[in-house]
């Protein structure tokens, strides 16, 4: 009776997708954005708290080192509260892609809703410029007492390496471009920026005159003559004074209008947020199929209001000793959830956990799995896998590591150095449980595999079909209605062979990309790795050998489900 009672439900499902699938896009859409928004704020109050530190008014004066240590710091959450603007901006803007196809409800919200968010990601990102030309003002300032510094060691005779001289230079020089960028963007006087740049040139050049000293290019009396020509440049200013008054006519002045405008996108969003909630816009027709049809499911997905633990052991430190991570969902409410991650050695004492600020969505139940990236060092990583639409799974890998506060943390293993989001941590794959792990060459280094099916062609689709997409599509045009039954036919066509999309190896780092010879390697021993343990698997073929309407709806599925969901 149940397998009946399904069936039916998975009949309506596909009834409302063809209708209601835009609605359904454009929620999971403002599901994705809350905890990114969030995050951003998140990391907009630890920028605040590091400049507080870094003043002096919370903990008091700083010493130099101090005051470095909390510059690098406030960069640091500056840089992620950028890349998370993006992140966010893009979610929105593509939100804005199907609003043609929506009510007009969801196009009244949407367009309150873009212009409070274009006013907050402008106010943020004036807010980073100004707090990054602050730290270039001070840093240029400050560079006086590194100078003197080693001008003094240098007078007393003791050994200054001219590797230290030259690297110095060319620290120096990178503030002096900063502070011209700072300048034209108009964050400081011309007065201050007259005064700080030429003492940098100045420092500048002292120090490559002292190299050409030391390397016995010039004499000492051509040595002193020159000093004191380069000290003759310098400007006669007091620079605190010029500060203060650069930050009376600039900088408090840039520092009130973002404010301003910071707080009526705040106003703004707020009053978007409520417009969404009293129209009841998350509650779409495909939203509530799919929630029919979890909840015939009760056995194999949780109850959303209670709290779901998932424990694995693993020896995360590759001390011998096993730690358990435990994986904690907990739910806010039936479109939102907290997912955290905690590692506790035997005697229960708290290893490592995924920074706060370090969103996740909700792992499938029962999906976890350890690796050993390396052999010999026996550190083992945690991978987790998500759903992210029919015929679409995501995998994501995690590992222990140092952080910046000294203590230890669970963090993504990510496809590249340069993380700029999330997707730089995701592995893809066409179905659940297909993404292949291991070392395949034998040389101690683990190997990760993207496995997806071909679909080389469209298949038919009956008239039923076809009127059913044409009915609900009439008001859109032709375009819109083709899109509907590109996933509808390629699907009716079958699934063709499987694909070895992309190959990936432990670089001690990361898991970097196999391209040209060495994916050809590495396809060989795949290939035979799977027909050795899967006996009757698929044909297997490689990504190069796709053809080029396959290869564009792989690229298109994935585009669809784990880059525009």
């Amino acid at each position: 009776m149940k397998k009946i009672i399904k069936i039916a439900l998975f009949t309506i499902l596909i009834v409302f997708i063809l209708s209601s699938l835009p609605a359904f896009y454009f929620n999971q859409l403002e599901t994705k954005e809350k905890p990114i928004y969030t995050a951003i704020e998140t990391a907009k109050q630890a920028a605040f708290d590091n400049i507080e530190q870094r003043s002096g008014r919370e903990g008091g004066v700083k010493s130099a080192d101090e005051y470095d240590h909390y510059s690098k710091l406030i960069n640091d959450n500056l840089e992620k509260m950028g890349s998370l603007i993006g992140e966010h901006e893009s979610l929105v803007n593509r939100q804005g892609q199907f609003i043609f196809l929506l009510p007009s409800k969801y196009k009244n919200y949407y367009i309150q809703k873009k212009v409070a968010f274009d006013k907050y990601h402008l106010a943020l990102r004036n807010f980073k410029l100004l707090k990054d030309s602050e730290t270039t003002i001070m840093d240029s300032w400050l560079k006086s007492s590194k100078f003197s510094s080693i001008m003094s060691d240098l007078a007393k005779r003791k050994d200054i390496g001219i590797d230290l001289l030259k690297n110095t230079g060319s620290e120096f020089s990178a503030s002096k471009l900063k502070l011209e960028l700072a300048y034209k963007n108009g964050f400081l006087t011309a007065d201050l920026y007259n005064k700080l740049s030429k003492d940098l040139q100045y420092f500048i050049e002292s120090f490559a005159l002292v190299t050409d000293w030391k390397e016995k290019k010039i004499s000492d009396d051509e040595f002193g003559n020159r000093f004191k020509e380069l000290s003759s440049n310098t400007v006669e200013a007091d620079a605190i004074t010029l500060i203060s008054e650069s930050r009376i006519k600039i900088t408090n002045v840039k520092a009130q209008e973002w404010k301003d405008l910071y707080d009526v996108s705040i106003e703004f969003i707020t009053k978007a947020q409520d417009l969404y909630d009293k129209a009841n816009l998350s509650e779409d027709n495909l939203n509530r199929a799919l929630a029919l049809f979890k909840a015939s499911d009760s056995e194999s997905l949780p109850i959303r209001n209670n709290d779901r633990k998932e424990e694995k052991n693993i020896d995360l430190n590759g001390d011998g000793q096993q730690e358990t991570v435990r994986l904690t969902v907990k739910y806010i409410d039936e479109n939102n959830s907290e997912v955290s991650l905690t590692a506790y050695d035997q005697d229960g004492n708290e290893v490592g956990r995924l920074p706060d600020d370090l969103p996740i969505n909700e792992p499938m139940s029962g999906t976890a799995r350890v690796f050993t990236p390396v052999k010999n060092d026996k550190k083992q990583f945690i991978s987790y896998e998500y759903v992210v639409g029919p015929h679409s799974s995501e995998t994501m890998f995690f590992g222990l590591f140092d952080l910046k506060d000294g203590k230890q943390g669970i963090l993504p293993v990510c496809l590249t150095k340069d993380v700029k989001g999330a997707s730089d941590c995701l592995f893809w794959s066409g179905e659940v449980e297909t993404l292949e792990a291991d070392d395949f060459d034998k040389d101690g280094v683990l190997e990760v595999v993207e496995m997806v099916d071909e679909y080389p062609k469209d298949g038919a689709l009956n008239k039923e079909i076809n009127d059913a997409v044409d009915k609900s599509f009439k008001e859109h045009g032709k375009e819109a209605s083709d899109g509907a039954l590109r996933v509808l036919k390629r699907e009716q066509g079958g699934r063709g062979n499987r694909v070895i999309w992309g190959i990936y190896k432990y670089n001690d780092s990361f898991f970097e990309k196999q391209i040209g010879k060495d994916y050809d390697k590495y396809y060989v021993l795949v290939k035979d790795y799977l027909k050795n343990l899967y006996p009757k698997y698929p044909t297997i073929m490689k990504k190069s050998e796709m053809s080029k309407s396959s290869l564009e709806y792989n690229e298109f599925m994935r585009s669809y489900w784990t880059g525009g969901i």
